[in-house]
């Protein structure tokens, strides 16, 4: 029979059936086991990790363990106390582990109808492990379970509790069951980070962090699958969204990054993480999501993925893919006579799938490989053009598109991780190769561009009527890292890392009016980055409740640009052929402060900084400095983390200040966007917190809140602001409240109905100094306050319906505005209500 400690069998099956979706395998523990018998090794394991360990003892009883130390997790700790031996563990659920010979396929197990839990391997050996019984259930019904979250903001696995940094964990497939796909829908609901997206698909726009904007060019908010950094340093016009892979949590990261992270970190950073392949059972999934949009398309959304072992323990791989048709809402019409030319114009196609690839070449060395990739077609934004009293002047979801556009971006990321654990220490190299090319099929036929083209000096006698442009750009970009993590020695932990990046985007754009085809513009430019980095943490405890942690980075960047104009002087400038490179070094730092005063509370504060490269204009460019100097920025913080009442409300915390000085920003001059510095710069400060409640079992209520102030220190001319405008697209405040209830259905059957709802206030829609010279008007975007509400039955542990509607009540408020002279006042809706129903089956 196995060997069992019962007390804490029957504790960990219970702990399992009331944990949410959003706890993880392991959390990390402070472990130190001296070298002893493997028994006893392994019951020290479990009475410090709580993790259930099956085992039969004479198989165990005459191995000595070596010693294990360190922050590690139970996953870890387990595989060190095993190295070198004959026996290997196979994982049953969250927190209870098999250990069988190596030569052994694997143990088996099943839940029975009597409650019971069955394991066996072999011929000989098999236990049943039994719920907790009641007088075990009642002891501990006045607690709750906690949900130990994992996380890797810091480059090590660390409890979201300790971590010196303020971190939302999200899993996509919670949102996806509820009808929200996509990276947006998850910010929605995530205090201190939003998106930008202008009507356009999914991974389209441009992410902000806390009181940090997006005026430039480069961007603020890293985006990274694992350890691979995925947007470009030159772009922000689009990222990957993967929140429909094979993704176990995204970790959103607020404050700059830029120690660990680099230059695209100065606001924050998403990070996906990623499923690892499993190497010891199969695992898989599929779903169809179905819904219907008022006043819009019918929408399908297909996914899949299965995780298998090709060679039992040594070698597994990870398939995912996803399908997704948006119905479209815009209707296009005919701008002369108003008749619609295409319903649901601004539809459109998104597909994307991967392979991922972890094999264990010994107990030290394990390599992982992973292809990605994605596509998204469409023809336009869906947006209105609005009134002052925001009204749509060619009715509601009608625009002037055109259904021949055509836009489409594909990304291709093959990655590379080797990790060798020395014991005291593991070396991780990471290597990544990534491309993207865009392709923008557009004719600008709105009449302020038109008007516009025909005053131009040398226009052709007559008056054009379109001026279809084409566009193609993207980038491409190499990765690698190396990286080297100690374990916890004594009071130290450290790391230590180099790293490298070459990336280049070209961009070819062509403007020809017609009929008369002249040519307006006619541009290709090459724009290049390369970055040298050196980077590192160490880490001391004063006592195990106390530590402090020093960060810093140090890169060196060149910065190119090739380009060959040809056009108008009013678009392009002088024009010609050019060459420019520029060198620059930077160095970013990072202070925080930890304090545990209780297992219920963490305390932290923290300091740090993050900045961008310089970047430079073509020469000839009508700005008074073509070469544009790199920004920094530092951010104070100091926060919360715990939970009251054994766990009957939890909470995180965090109250920041920013300086942000010199910031890059688009300097517009006759039309057209040159990259600039602020003369001065942006001081935001602001607050962000999320409390759980939950008040009785099965039912639990999430609910945030932020505040963000982020202001013009002076009057900015170069663009038009004033001293104590507020920072474009940033609203003050924003909330939301997410409730769920779970409950037994019917025999076999779960049930759970849910609701929340999303609120930001109004966002300023640009500066503006009532300057004739200005393009723009300060046309705010609405405030809203929009409602979801979903539900579901889940049929054994296998098959799962749910229903969903967002917005429920269909309000009609625009959430990103501007107005730009020569188009006029622009607004892209909320998605009006959409019904919907997602089918699931785990296999």
């Amino acid at each position: 029979m196995f060997g069992l400690k019962n007390s804490t069998a029957a504790l960990a099956l219970m702990a399992v059936s009331t944990m949410s979706s959003y706890a993880q395998d392991a959390r990390v523990y402070t472990i130190d086991i001296k070298a002893q018998s493997l028994t006893e090794a392994l019951t020290e394991l479990s009475e410090i990790t709580q993790i259930q360990l099956l085992y039969a003892p004479e198989q165990v009883s005459d191995i000595t363990a070596g010693g294990v130390s360190g922050n590690l997790d139970s996953i870890t700790a387990l595989g060190q106390l095993l190295k070198n031996t004959n026996l290997k563990f196979q994982k049953v659920d969250e927190t209870t582990y098999v250990i069988v010979p190596k030569s052994e396929k694997g143990a088996s197990y099943q839940k029975t109808s009597a409650g019971y839990r069955t394991i066996s391997y072999g011929e000989n050996y098999k236990a049943n492990l039994a719920v907790a019984n009641e007088d075990e259930m009642a002891e501990n019904a006045g607690g709750f379970v906690l949900e130990d979250i994992v996380v890797t903001a810091n480059r090590r696995a660390q409890n979201l509790q300790d971590v010196p940094l303020a971190i939302s964990v999200a899993n996509p497939d919670d949102f996806k069951n509820k009808g929200l796909v996509s990276l947006s829908d998850i910010l929605a609901y995530t205090p201190g980070l939003s998106t930008n997206n202008e009507g356009l698909p999914p991974g389209l726009g441009t992410l902000t962090a806390r009181g940090v904007g997006q005026f430039s060019h480069s961007p603020v908010v890293g985006v990274y699958m694992d350890d691979v950094p995925v947007n470009s340093n030159l772009s922000t016009e689009f990222f990957i969204d993967a929140s429909l892979q094979d993704v176990e949590r995204v970790e959103l990261l607020k404050g700059p990054q830029g120690t660990l992270y680099g230059s695209t970190s100065l606001g924050g950073a998403v990070k996906y993480i990623l499923r690892k392949p499993e190497l010891e059972q199969f695992r898989g999934d599929a779903s169809a999501n179905l819904s219907t949009t008022k006043d819009g398309g019918t929408n399908q959304l297909y996914s899949a993925r299965v995780s298998t072992p090709i060679v039992s323990s040594k070698l597994g791989i990870t398939l995912s893919g996803f399908y997704q048709d948006d119905g479209g809402l815009y209707d296009f019409i005919d701008l002369a006579t108003g008749d619609v030319i295409k319903e649901n114009g601004d539809n459109y196609e998104r597909y994307g799938y991967s392979a991922d690839v972890l094999w264990m070449l010994t107990d030290s060395l394990e390599v992982r490989l992973n292809y990605t990739h994605q596509s998204t077609e469409w023809a336009g934004p869906g947006m209105s053009q609005l009134d002052a009293d925001y009204n749509a002047i060619y009715g509601d979801f009608r625009t002037t598109g055109n259904p021949d556009d055509v836009q489409n971006i594909k990304t291709d990321l093959y990655s590379g991780t080797i990790n060798y654990n020395f014991d005291w220490a593991t070396l991780t190299s990471v290597t990544a190769y990534l491309k993207s090319p865009k392709l923008f099929l557009v004719d600008q036929n709105s009449a302020g561009v038109l008007a516009f083209i025909n005053s131009l000096d040398g226009h052709p006698t007559g008056t054009d009527t379109g001026f279809p442009t084409e566009t193609t750009t993207g980038y491409k970009k190499f990765v690698q890292e190396l990286r080297l993590t100690s374990e916890t020695t004594g009071n130290w932990e450290w790391l230590f890392g180099l790293y490298y990046t070459d990336e280049e985007a070209p961009t070819r754009a062509l403007g020809i009016s017609a009929p008369s085809d002249w040519v307006v513009f006619d541009t290709n430019t090459v724009d290049s980055y390369k970055e040298y980095a050196v980077f590192g943490n160490i880490k001391y405890y004063f006592t195990p409740d106390i530590d402090l942690t020093i960060g810093g980075r140090l890169s060196r960047q060149n910065v190119g640009i090739d380009t060959t104009v040809t056009g108008h002087p009013a678009l392009v400038g002088a024009g010609g052929v050019s060459n420019v490179e520029i060198k620059d070094t930077a160095d970013t730092w990072s202070f925080a402060f930890s304090y545990r005063p209780s297992e219920a509370l963490s305390l932290y504060a923290r300091a740090a900084s993050g900045f961008r490269p310089a970047r430079t204009n073509p020469p000839g460019a009508p700005i008074t400095s073509p070469d544009v100097k790199s920004d920094s920025l530092w951010s104070y913080e100091v926060g919360a983390k715990g939970y009251v009442a054994n766990g009957l409300i939890s909470y995180d915390a965090a109250v920041w200040y920013i300086n942000w000085n010199k910031f890059q920003t688009l300097v517009p001059i006759f039309g057209a966007n040159y990259i600039g510095n602020a003369e001065s710069g942006v001081t935001a400060k602001g607050f962000e917190g999320t409390v759980t409640v939950k008040p009785f079992e099965g039912f639990s209520v999430l609910s945030t809140l932020a505040y963000t102030d982020s202001k013009l220190d002076n009057d900015e001319p170069v663009i038009f602001g004033l001293k104590d405008q507020r920072v474009p697209g940033l609203a003050k405040w924003t909330a939301s409240m997410n409730a769920r209830y779970d409950f037994a259905f019917s025999g076999d059957m779960m049930a759970h109905v849910g609701g929340g709802f999303r609120y930001s206030s109004a966002a300023a829609g640009s500066f503006d100094d009532g300057s004739a010279l200005s393009p723009s008007f300060n046309f705010p975007a609405e405030s809203y306050v929009l409602a979801d509400v979903n539900a579901g039955i889940t049929f054994g542990e296998k098959y799962a319906v749910n229903f969903y509607a967002t917005n429920l009540f269909n309000n009609l408020v625009y959430t990103n505005t501007s107005y730009e002279k020569i188009f006029g006042a622009l607004g892209v809706p909320a998605r009006p209500r959409t019904l919907g129903m997602v089918l699931s089956v785990d296999f």
